[in-house]
């Protein structure tokens, strides 16, 4: 049995459409590794998120109003970060957490909308929305980049709008 798999392995070697086929998927293999390795070094030497499709919620995102100043950093390695300056403090009330991204369930149900969920060192829920809208990865449309939350996860409810910060 083993001879008869080796046979038809050289076999189908031997044609030169399988051989450049094979040779595609090897330099686009290889191509995606090192965009990836490298993505990763310049994250830790920057101390930033690199974004890509799938990942658009990375980043540093802000909000300003008359209230206050709101900026929060969701980490490649689950780690958040929420800053908050109120119009009348003088001082910025920084907490670290952990945060978990909850994907959509199900694209047709109006209430499945992806969510944020943020918890500080002792456990407690300090980022609790609904993601609305996010701006996809690599578009054209959009001149910036915004993560609108909503509170209950209904369409025509937006709470919140944040902006991506570049740092």
């Amino acid at each position: 049995m083993p001879k008869l798999i080796l046979a038809v392995i050289a076999r189908l070697l031997a044609s030169p459409y399988i051989r450049g086929a094979l040779l595609l998927f090897m330099i686009a293999g290889s191509y995606l590794g090192i965009r990836k390795w490298a993505d990763r070094r310049t994250e830790r030497e920057q101390d930033t998120e690199i974004v890509r499709e799938g990942e658009e919620y990375l980043g540093t995102w802000g909000n300003r109003s008359d209230a206050a100043f709101i900026i929060f950093r969701l980490h490649r390695n689950g780690a958040f970060t929420f800053r908050i300056k109120e119009a009348s403090q003088k001082d910025t009330v920084i907490t670290t957490g952990q945060y978990e991204w909850l994907p959509l369930r199900d694209a047709r149900s109006i209430n499945d909308y992806p969510r944020i969920i943020a918890r500080d060192a002792s456990g407690d829920t300090i980022f609790n929305y609904f993601v609305a809208y996010i701006t996809p990865y690599d578009s054209k449309t959009d001149k910036t980049d915004r993560m609108e939350l909503s509170v209950n996860g209904k369409a025509d409810t937006t709470g919140y709008t944040f902006f991506r910060l570049n740092q």
